[in-house]
């Protein structure tokens, strides 16, 4: 049996309503694609979902061998290069970029729905797309045969050729640092808003100066201003963007941090920030927590803000345990340590009262004190999901402690992972006490 909504606006409210359904469908990248071909009407509405964050789809898989998956950032770039005006694909011709030349514009305006900027990926797709797609694409066919003869005979003769590979090399990534500037200038130009930006430079990738396009943009750095969502790393090399996104924009909420130098254009870019809610610090393995958040610098600043944020996630050491009392507000945690020897993680911490608390997640590769997150949870009254990964328990004697602070202190509890002594209590005993959750 099927069933009709009538309304007066009956169209507008199905569109709606399939805006919603579709939306749901956004990291399901194959029922997005099917939807593309049912009629006009959900392809319209399937194009700006696809396209908010094309980077997100195309190197989830980035390390696999499937062909498909290769040509993917080579169609992303020609696309986005179709969308060029014709006066800056001449000047990239000019420069001796091989633009293939596209009959048929798009009938989208892809950029437009861009809202998710990642610049390393960007990078990576236009050095994918210049060897694969624009050397397929040279100029002649004799010219390419010159040039293979031309190398074969170095070869052979042995001749020192290195002055001019490097000649060769600064040609080519000049060649694409230009074409990263115009689609830079194309997106922040036709994004209305960009939500999310990811600035993730690899070490293993030549630098070039890429960012300094964003602190050039002038008229259109006015989407920046919509930022809500930055991953980056705590780097001096990225230090111009910082300056350049601190000057427009007050508005990030959710951050994610790479490293810890605690560089002060990061510092400068956090401090003038209002909303930040959601932090996560990835690779925090190698500092002192106490130097970090009382250096002038990055955790200073953070540690200012630690009233507001409602979501911790760290990677690293659990060494940061012991300022866990000044989150507050804090709603979620998230801990992991990567260490296999003790980083003295709890021994001297103090037990926060984290009163609104609905969810913890503990993994840790070393001994640790399960009486710690006893104390943790007794101090909770919202817990709603209790995850604790590690089996190296220091004191396995305080598991029942661990288990009854569980009982007794988390009545709204729908999730629960722990580990289990094999010694105290009996096995017996703890599923006994699961009747009582």
């Amino acid at each position: 049996m099927s069933v009709k909504i009538y309304n007066k606006n009956n169209n507008r409210f199905n569109t709606d309503v399939l805006s919603i359904i579709l939306y749901f469908l956004r990291y399901n990248r194959q029922s997005l694609y099917s939807c593309l071909f049912v009629n006009r009407l959900w392809c319209e509405l399937t194009i700006p979902i696809l396209w908010r964050d094309p980077w997100n789809f195309f190197y989830r898989l980035e390390n696999t061998s499937s062909p498909s998956t290769q040509i993917q950032p080579i169609k992303l770039i020609n696309t986005y290069l179709s969308l060029l005006p014709q006066e800056l694909i001449i000047e990239l011709q000019t420069n001796g970029i091989n633009v293939p030349t596209y009959q048929i514009r798009s009938s989208f305006n892809y950029p437009s729905y861009l809202r998710g900027l990642d610049l390393n990926y960007l990078y990576k797709s236009i050095l994918r797309w210049n060897d694969k797609y624009n050397e397929k694409h040279s100029t002649h066919p004799i010219q390419k045969v010159v040039t293979r003869l031309k190398k074969l005979g170095k070869k052979v003769t042995g001749r020192d050729n290195s002055m001019e590979s490097d000649d060769e090399d600064k040609t080519k990534y000049d060649q694409i640092n230009l074409i990263c500037s115009k689609l830079l200038l194309l997106f922040f130009k036709e994004s209305p808003k960009l939500s999310l930006i990811r600035i993730k430079p690899k070490k293993y990738e030549i630098t070039f100066p890429l960012f300094e396009y964003l602190v050039k943009l002038g008229d259109t750095k006015n989407c920046l201003s919509h930022l809500t969502g930055l991953e980056c790393v705590d780097d001096q090399n990225t230090k111009e963007i910082y300056t350049q996104l601190a000057l427009n924009n007050t508005n990030i909420s959710q951050i994610m941090i790479h490293g810890c130098q605690n560089t002060q254009s990061l510092a400068d870019l956090i401090s003038v920030q209002k909303k930040i809610q959601k932090l996560y610090i990835v690779n925090i393995n190698r500092i002192s927590p106490n130097e970090y958040w009382s250096t002038p610098g990055v955790g200073l600043e953070l540690q200012r803000k630690t009233f507001f944020i409602t979501k911790l996630k760290l990677e690293g050491s659990c060494g940061f345990l012991e300022l866990l009392p000044d989150f507050i507000n804090l709603e979620e945690f998230s801990l992991k340590c990567v260490h296999r020897n003790s980083c003295n993680s709890n021994r001297s911490a103090r037990t926060p009262k984290l009163k609104n608390l609905k969810k913890i997640e503990f993994e840790c590769d070393h001994k640790y004190e399960m009486n710690f997150l006893a104390l943790l949870i007794k101090n909770t009254r919202n817990l709603r999901k209790v995850i604790i990964e590690g089996s190296r328990i220091e004191d396995p004697s305080n598991c029942n402690l661990l288990l009854d602070s569980i009982i007794t202190c988390c009545p709204l509890l729908k999730n629960c992972s722990i580990p289990i002594s094999t010694i105290n209590p009996p096995l017996i005993t703890l599923l006994k006490s699961y009747i009582k959750i």
